[in-house]
This record gives structure tokens, C-alpha cells and sequence, in this order.
């Protein structure tokens, strides 16, 4: 009996689920990006038409923010959070 693909996956995603970065590693990737955004946020010729989404509080907790839950990668790649990931 083989297993299916979708098996192999919830297994493969069950092992890595230790791996995660932690909060103060996310921030510090994050601060050059969110800095430039919010001087954006703070200028006048944005009118308010830019909103800044900041998914740390769905993606992290307890100091740590996870890559991968029981079913799918959060991530398409090492900064951007795969669609699965934004239906969290």
C-alpha cells in the first residue's frame, strides 16, 4: 500500500513543524520594509490611500512565528506568505 501524496505531505509538514523564526528575527527582517512603508503611511501625497497589513499577530505568538501548520507551508517563499497562509 503507497501512500498518497497528500499523506506524504501532512507527514512531511508534521516533522517540520518545529521549524519556525523567531519573533525578534521576524522584526528585525521586518524593520527596513515596515520602515519604509510608514514613512509612506506619514507622507501627504498618499492621500490615505495606502493601508499598511501587518499579519505578525496571525502569523506569530509566544516569541515565535510559524512556517508550516498541520496542513499546508504559511509561505510561498522565505518572505511572502503563501495564499493558504493569508486565509488563516
Amino acid at each position: 500500500m503507497t501512500k498518497s501524496s497528500a499523506d506524504k505531505r501532512r507527514q512531511f509538514l508534521k516533522a517540520e513543524r518545529q521549524k519556525f523564526l523567531k519573533l525578534s528575527e521576524h522584526n528585525e527582517r521586518q524593520f527596513i520594509a515596515n520602515s519604509a512603508w510608514k514613512a509612506l503611511l506619514n507622507e501627504e501625497t498618499v492621500g490615505g490611500k495606502l493601508v499598511l497589513i501587518d499579519p505578525t499577530e496571525v502569523f506569530c505568538d509566544e516569541g515565535v512565528c510559524s512556517i508550516y501548520d498541520d496542513e499546508t507551508s504559511l509561505y510561498f517563499d522565505d518572505n511572502h506568505a503563501s495564499t493558504l497562509g493569508f486565509e488563516r
